[in-house]
Order: structure tokens, then C-alpha cells, then sequence
């Protein structure tokens, strides 16, 4: 989507200075190994795409409600998933729905985004008024593949895609032996593992991808002190809720007939907030920025002005497979293959039989994503579920003043690689409660996924 690729980025610190080498290092190598077009902003841009459609059809599906995606971890894995598929009808599906090619080689792009997105904890700056247990700065994204796989039985996945995925996709591969993937298996092989979303037992393939950010705005909030304020709802309803005034500052900002957005920077990311326009509701919102990619290209220019925000914390559990069907992906539900065994497998000993091909398809695709904003920062903690079974600009010099008063749009944006990471819709903060003021921010830690 154009209009997340003009923002204004904030400067870089030098943690992200050091970041911006390496992804110059990896883009030098790449040119010699892709042809011209800008591969890697192809597919940024397919990512952009799918986020924005991703949002509006699952948010069809309930649009009261909050909710929050994580495309990145999509994109990543159904990337992964398309590299190796010896279906036709795949490799058109998900050329449909991102628009990267039937035959897409995304493998270095990939790898560079992996190479940006593992900036792990670093002491948090000390601006005034950050308090000690605020969590350390931290921006990461790993995946893992876990599987079934008896010491007796058969291989299950296919011997190209393990040579290749762990390299290019970043899918660590995990045997759990005689039983089916748990919550447990991931949890004993990642650092810090945020709540998971529920899927079939019946699983034996585990696609997992994990983000987890903690980011502090410097000090365009520090000397904010959180206050109550309105809240109205799409039904006409009230909340209370605790806002937050943002410095003046010189922002990225955009008003028109159908919206006003402006995109604060906090640290690595920006976060941006997109407010419809009092005649508009939320989800005509999502379905004009799908059908206008270009709607934010204005936010180019940035103007003085503060922000009055809501405190919020929210938590959303989704179940992708209708909004994915939705959208035109029906064959990786009927077959996985290209991950999984598409082809006879011949036992070691000569005399063995041969054994068919092992038939799976994906049963589930769900996120868990905590996610929340106070006057510190925006943490986030997503978890990425894919299991599967064998078989017009104000031109005033005047500042403004955004009040998010109303229910609205969000999207986090990585501002090294300019990858969309988070989406959201804010329908309610009260069924999220505000923020303590001084609440420290951790890891939810699990034994079992979330009921």
C-alpha cells in the first residue's frame, strides 16, 4: 500500500543506525542475485496489501469488536509455504491475494527482514519519568516449525523444504517426536513465548511465529500525566477512559472528508492513527483505505501539532481460516504439499516397499496479539499459529490538534525496513481497562494455549 511508504521517519538511534548497515549489506548482496524492480519493496508492498485486507474482512466478522493482526507473521509464512508448493492453484491463490508472482523468490527478502527484526532487549533510554520496571526495548520476530515425527514412522515433511526453509524463512525446525506439537514444545525452545492461540490437537505440523516489541515514545508523552476523558462509541455510548497529551511537535499528519491520521514515531516504529471522519464508521474506513492504497500519501507533509490519546491495553484471539477462504485462499486447506511429502519415499533397504506420498492440509490459522499504548511506549506480543495435518491536506499554519475520541484505525510500521508489522481497530478501550499509570510490562507466561 503507497500510502505506508512516505511517512516521515524519525532518527535513528544507533542501535538502528547499526541496523540499517546490515540491511544495506544484505540489499548490496541481493542486487547482484534479483532482477531491477526492487524486489524486497514488492514485497513490503504485498505485505502492506494483505494487511489491509486482512483487517477489513476479519473485522467483518465482528465489528464491535477490538482486534489486532500481525501480517508480517503472515506474510512470512504463507511465503514460505508458496516457495515450496508444487500446486498451480496455489502458487495463482496467493499470487491473487499478494501479487508477488506465481513464481515468486522471496527468499532473500526475507532473510533481510528477519535480519532487521532481531534487535533483542537493550537498556531502555532514560528519558525522565520512565520507570524502572518498564520492560527493555526490544523489537524480534522468530518462527519455528514443529512437527510430529515417530522414531519409527515416516518422514513427514518434505526433504527440499528442510534443506531450505530454516535458512530462508527463519522456521527452526522442532521434532516432538511420538506425540503432536504442544504449547510446551514452544515454550521449551523460544526465549519468552506470548499467550497462544487455541488449535486442533489433531495438529501435527506447527507453523509458529512469535512478534514481541517494546518501544518508548522518548519524549513526545513523558511529561504527559494520564487524565479521564470521553470515549464515544459507534452505538452512541460513553467511556470514561484515561488520555494522554502528546507534545507539540512537528508530526506526519493528514486531514480530509474521510479521515485524519497522523503517525507518532516511538523508537523503531511509528505508530499510526487513522480516525474516520464523524459521518464514517470504522469498517467503511478499512474498506476505503483497501480500495484507496494511495489514501495516506498526503501524511508526506508534516505540520505542528499534539495528540490526545487513549490509554489502552487490549488482547484479541482470532481465528483467520474464513477471513484467508474469504479472500481467495481455498488450497492449502485441501493440500500441503511442497512442505509435507508430495512424492513416494523409498525405504533404506532395497527390499522395502514404497511408500505414498503423505497427504496433509492446513487446519488452522489463528493470532493471539497483546497490545497496548500508555504514556512509556507500545508493547506488543503476537503469536502466530498455522497448524496442519498429514492428509486533500489542511494547508492552515495554524496547529492542530488530533483528539482520538472515537473508535479507530492503527498500524505499526518497522521504520528500518518500512514493514507493516501491526493493524488494528479500537472499537472499545473500556473492554480493555486503562493502564495503571506506572504498570510494568512483561511477557504472559503459559503452560497451555489460551482457552
Amino acid at each position: 500500500m503507497g500510502w505506508l511508504y512516505h511517512l516521515v521517519m524519525p532518527p535513528k538511534s544507533n542501535s538502528s543506525l547499526a541496523i540499517s548497515v546490515l540491511f544495506s549489506i544484505f540489499i548490496t548482496s541481493a542486487a547482484a542475485q534479483q532482477s531491477p524492480g526492487d524486489p524486497l519493496r514488492v514485497l513490503l508492498q504485498a505485505n502492506d496489501k494483505f494487511g489491509a485486507r486482512l483487517l477489513q474482512q476479519a473485522h467483518s466478522e465482528a465489528p464491535d469488536k477490538n482486534l489486532v493482526v500481525a501480517p508480517l507473521s503472515l506474510t512470512i509464512l504463507l511465503g514460505a509455504i508458496q516457495t515450496y508448493s508444487v500446486s498451480d492453484k496455489t502458487r495463482q491463490e496467493f499470487d491473487q491475494l499478494f501479487g508477488w508472482g506465481e513464481y515468486p523468490d522471496i527468499r532473500i527478502q526475507s532473510r533481510m527482514i528477519l535480519a532487521a527484526l532481531d534487535d533483542k532487549p537493550r537498556p531502555t533510554p532514560k528519558f525522565r519519568g520512565i520507570p524502572e520496571q518498564v520492560e527493555p526495548e526490544t523489537l524480534w520476530i522468530e518462527n519455528r516449525l514443529l512437527y510430529r515425527s515417530p522414531k519409527t514412522g515416516l518422514p513427514l515433511l518434505d526433504p527440499r523444504f528442510v534443506a531450505s526453509a530454516p535458512t530462508n524463512f527463519g522456521l527452526q525446525l522442532v521434532s516432538t517426536g511420538d506425540k503432536n506439537p504442544s504449547a510446551t514444545d514452544l515454550i521449551g525452545r523460544r526465549e519468552r513465548v506470548g499467550s497462544l492461540p487455541s488449535v486442533s490437537p489433531l495438529d501435527q505440523v506447527w507453523f509458529s511465529s512469535g512478534i514481541h516489541m517494546r518501544q518508548t515514545w522518548e519524549e513526545l508523552f513523558m511529561e504527559s500525566r494520564p487524565t479521564p476523558g470521553e470515549f464515544r462509541l459507534e452505538s452512541g455510548q460513553k467511556r470514561t477512559v484515561l488520555r494522554i497529551d502528546s507534545e507539540l511537535r512537528k508530526l506526519p499528519h493528514l486531514k480530509n472528508e474521510k479521515l485524519e491520521s497522523v503517525a507518532l514515531p516511538c523508537g523503531r516504529v511509528q505508530l499510526i492513527l487513522v480516525v474516520p471522519a464523524p459521518n464514517l464508521k470504522v469498517q467503511e474506513l478499512e474498506q476505503f483505505l483497501v480500495a484507496h492504497p494511495d489514501a495516506l500519501d498526503g501524511m508526506t507533509t508534516s505540520r505542528y501539532g499534539w495528540v490526545t490519546l487513549p490509554q489502552f491495553d487490549t488482547k484479541t484471539s482470532t481465528h483467520l481460516e474464513s477471513a484467508l477462504k474469504a479472500m481467495g485462499i481455498s488450497s492449502i486447506f485441501q493440500s500441503l504439499d511442497g512442505v509435507t511429502r508430495t512424492e513416494s519415499f523409498q525405504g533404506r533397504i532395497p527390499s522395502q516397499v514404497t511408500i505414498p506420498a503423505a497427504e496433509s492440509k492446513v487446519t488452522d490459522v489463528a493470532q493471539t496479539i497483546d497490545f497496548g499504548v500508555d504514556k512509556h511506549g507500545i508493547h506488543a506480543d503476537a503469536e502466530t499459529l498455522i497448524g496442519a495435518v498429514p492428509g486533500g491536506i489542511l494547508s492552515t499554519p495554524d496547529p492542530f490538534n488530533v483528539l482520538i475520541d472515537r473508535p479507530f484505525l492503527f498500524f505499526v510500521r518497522e521504520t528500518t525496513t518500512n514493514a507493516l508489522v501491526f493493524a488494528g481497530a479500537l472499537m472499545d478501550p473500556g473492554n480493555a481497562a486503562p493502564l495503571k499509570e506506572e504498570r510494568p510490562r512483561s511477557f504472559h507466561s503459559i503452560t497451555h494455549p489460551l482457552e
